[in-house]
């Protein structure tokens, strides 16, 4: 046995404004949701008081969420003994909701749809989820057999989710998701590698990020040819009828 005086586990006051690792703000500016030290707190950009949402001693509570509509915070808590995604009123008033179980691994970086029906996350399982909140109902959108599936985004109207998939060769692509029907499109070529897909709010382009540009230069060191600069924005058009902003007048 190695005996102490138990210093470290004495309960204490800590000033959880310095183990802040997330954040969001409230759809009308009001307050800030914040993820500090396994609690889930709000905060008033001006006047009012700070709530902690959960108190949750010994539980980790993280990666919090402000819902698009205003009412809900949603995060990710271990109080079952597996990491599952909570949703919680922003007042703190009701009791939170607990939208996922049965978990199998370790979860990231929970998104809204924009009309706040949908929650989409990752996880270490390589895995692209989504969860209807009033159904509870998980949908995998996409599995990787390469790495983690942490880039994607929301079309404006929440129809669609624009996400990378990995690839072990270097050359991700962007693909589409249709909530609705759960069909899959390819985007972008096999070419290119192409990442950080982003909706234009009025439904007309997807941009995205792609390395496509080729002007080698030679190394004077390493005797070789290098490639510097290659990243542009891109986007695509997303109906037959939408004419290319580029076109020659």
């Amino acid at each position: 046995q190695m005996v102490d005086d138990g210093n470290s586990t004495r309960a204490k006051y800590v000033d959880c404004s310095k183990f802040i690792n997330t954040s969001s703000i409230a759809p009308d500016g009001s307050r800030v949701a914040f993820g500090a030290r396994g609690d889930v707190w709000t905060v008033p950009a001006k006047s009012g008081i700070t709530r902690n949402l959960t108190q949750s001693d010994g539980v980790h509570d993280r990666s919090v969420a402000w819902s698009p509509d205003g009412k809900y915070i949603a995060y990710i808590s271990d109080r079952t003994g597996e990491d599952e995604v909570f949703i919680q009123s922003q007042d703190g008033k009701e009791e939170a909701i607990q939208l996922t179980k049965d978990s199998d691994t370790y979860k990231f970086s929970l998104s809204w749809s924009p009309d706040s029906r949908y929650i989409t996350w990752y996880d270490k399982m390589n895995r692209l989820n989504m969860v209807e909140v009033s159904s509870k109902k998980v949908t995998v959108v996409a599995e990787n057999k390469t790495g983690e599936m942490r880039d994607y985004s929301w079309s404006a109207d929440s129809r669609w989710i624009a996400y990378t998939m990995p690839s072990t060769f270097g050359v991700s692509q962007i693909h589409i998701y249709n909530v609705g029907s759960g069909k899959d499109e390819v985007v972008t070529e096999e070419l290119f590698n192409a990442s950080n897909p982003a909706f234009d709010k009025s439904g007309k382009y997807l941009y995205f990020t792609s390395e496509r540009d080729f002007r080698p230069s030679y190394s004077w060191t390493e005797w070789n040819h290098i490639y510097t600069d290659m990243t542009r924005i891109y986007l695509v058009t997303l109906q037959k009828d939408t004419p290319s902003p580029f076109l020659t007048e």
